[in-house]
Parts: structure tokens; C-alpha cells; sequence
């Protein structure tokens, strides 16, 4: 897994919600991505470790992301 592709997809997904005017998530999207991008472990490393609450863990990501990035770790989609 790699981090700078799931933050380059949460950073679209924060562009798409934009266009969209819906509040909220597009700053939640955002900031998720810029902490993912620096993390110095892979998420993938992280959630084998401990699951969605090691996820949750990660600053900026609450449950629903923390939902996303299991799907990424798991399917390799979003």
C-alpha cells in the first residue's frame, strides 16, 4: 500500500465534494490527505497492526475515513 496514493485520493474526493458545495467534508478529506501523505508508516502497516482504531488513531481521521482507508487496505479501491 502506499500512502501518497490514498492521500491523492482523498485529495480528489475533497476536490469532488468542493464542486459540490456539501460542507464539512471537503476540509475533513483534505486534512486527512495531508497527514497521510507524511506519515512515516503505511496505513496498510498500521491497520494490520490494530484495525480501524489504530486508524482512528491517525490525526484527522475519524471513523468514516478510517472506514475508506480499511476499504483501500483490503480492495485496493476507494
Amino acid at each position: 500500500m502506499n500512502n501518497q496514493e490514498l492521500a491523492s485520493i482523498f485529495s480528489n474526493i475533497a476536490l469532488y465534494l468542493a464542486v459540490d458545495d456539501v460542507p464539512f467534508k471537503p476540509q475533513a478529506y483534505g486534512r486527512a490527505a495531508t497527514t497521510i501523505e507524511t506519515l512515516s508508516e503505511s496505513v496498510d502497516t498500521m491497520y494490520k497492526r490494530g484495525g480501524m482504531r489504530e486508524l482512528e488513531k491517525i490525526p484527522g481521521v475519524g471513523a468514516s475515513i478510517a472506514e475508506k482507508i480499511r476499504e483501500y487496505v483490503q480492495t485496493g479501491k476507494v
